[in-house]
């Protein structure tokens, strides 16, 4: 039996103790930000490029080309940001000629996004080309072994059933009916020219802490496809020299597609993983250095189910650790040099507890971010009051935003 998109994520017990810290957080509850994650925010957010025009005249062309069917506004807390209200939640009609996708393409249909070659499985029906198709996913919880069902959108087949599954990548089935709506910029004339790109709030607030200066040399570790690195570039106007470094050539070719459309001429990208970084960036010294390791990704929204363990909560830190180490052997860092880490999760262990490591390894210091957006960090052992008030945190269900945690560092 197919069930209606979930309530309320469906979390791992193992996860759920590591975030029991959340109940002793002033106006945070667990159970609120599992309601929280189970939705997407109010908001999608969008970053005007300020290297092809001025954000107050891309938010008037973005209003008069799209205002008629999408409520956009500028969000006052940052310059460069702009919002679009999302649609939903609303109800799919059951359809019988049906798709079976994975769960990561399910949330981002869910959330009106196609579905895209990587992420079909499987034709359960005939249908031919441009049939109306259900889209499903399947997954088993592993704490408890319950099967679930879960029919995520309704859309159009740009392939028939026997031929769906040959494409390697672009979109099979365009998404017509899903929970939630938000706005197609990838398909808009200004995301073509390179003055938006789309970008959550706090991720924004990542490069603005980092901050950068025009002819500084930064390097940007896990920059994967590039959202923070662009926005580095934007407030370096585009002079100086950001070597951006992901293990992922996928990423990296991304990113190069990013820049060339923004008109972004300063970024180096690189291909490497970390530990062989070294010989990548020879005698590069670092003004600046960002670090986006991968995480746990507890903060993101909407999650139909999040099924990791303990154990695979502290390998994410291990190789958060590992990263930072390779970083710091690179030989990158200076005395003075800034460094922002940041996260896309809200465990204490993937955050202030690796802050704790870069001070007592690294001698590294805590400094103001230069915004005060967001809430202080969590108190941990061998953090000071005033140390943990310079953190930044960011709650799904106290911000309306994903869950994100910044960093803002200098080593001394």
């Amino acid at each position: 039996m197919t069930d209606p998109f979930p309530t309320r994520t469906l979390i791992h017990p193992e996860v759920r103790e590591r975030l029991a810290f959340l109940d002793g957080i002033e106006g945070s509850t667990f159970e609120a930000y599992q309601d929280a994650i189970s939705r997407p925010g109010t908001w999608y957010h969008i970053r005007a490029n300020v290297i092809k025009n001025a954000p107050d005249r891309i938010l008037v062309e973005l209003v008069e080309h799209h205002g008629e069917n999408w409520i956009i506004q500028r969000d006052a807390r940052l310059q460069e940001a702009i919002q679009v209200k999302l649609r939903g939640p609303r109800g799919i009609e059951p359809v019988d000629k049906t798709v079976l996708i994975d769960a990561f393409s399910a949330e981002s249909v869910g959330m009106g996004a196609p579905l895209f070659a990587p992420g079909f499985k499987q034709a359960l029906r005939r249908f031919p080309k441009g049939d109306l198709v259900g889209m499903v996913t399947r997954f088993t919880s592993s704490w408890d072994g319950t099967a679930h069902e879960v029919h995520c959108g309704n859309g159009i087949a740009e392939f028939p059933s026997n031929t769906i599954h040959e494409p390697e990548r672009g979109v099979v089935v365009t998404t017509t009916e899903s929970w939630y709506a938000s706005p197609p910029i990838q398909s808009w004339a200004e995301y073509a020219a390179g003055k938006i790109i789309d970008q959550n709030f706090p991720s924004m607030l990542a490069a603005r802490a980092l901050a950068p200066v025009p002819g500084n040399a930064v390097l940007d570790m896990c920059c994967g496809a590039g959202g923070k690195t662009t926005h580095v570039a934007q407030l370096m106007e585009n002079k100086g020299n950001i070597v951006a470094v992901d293990r992922a050539s996928v990423k990296i070719n991304r990113l190069r597609e990013r820049a060339a459309r923004m008109g972004i001429t300063c970024i180096t990208p690189v291909v490497s993983r970390s530990e062989r970084m070294k010989d990548a960036v020879a005698a590069f010294q670092a003004d600046r250095v960002l670090v986006d390791p991968p995480c746990s990704a507890l903060g993101l929204r909407l999650r139909l189910c999040i099924d990791e363990t303990r154990k695979d909560l502290d390998n994410y830190r291990a190789n958060q650790s590992r990263i930072l180490e390779d970083v710091m052997r690179a030989g990158v860092v200076r005395q003075g040099t800034r460094l922002v880490y940041c996260t896309c999760t809200v465990t204490r262990e993937e955050n202030e507890l690796m802050v704790v490591e870069l001070i007592d390894k690294h001698g590294f210091k805590i400094v103001d971010p230069g915004f005060d957006a967001g809430h202080p960090g969590v108190p941990v052992d061998r953090l000071s009051k005033s140390e943990v008030a310079r953190l930044r945190r960011f709650y799904p269900h106290v911000d309306d935003t994903i869950g994100f945690f910044i960093a803002t560092m200098e080593k001394a």
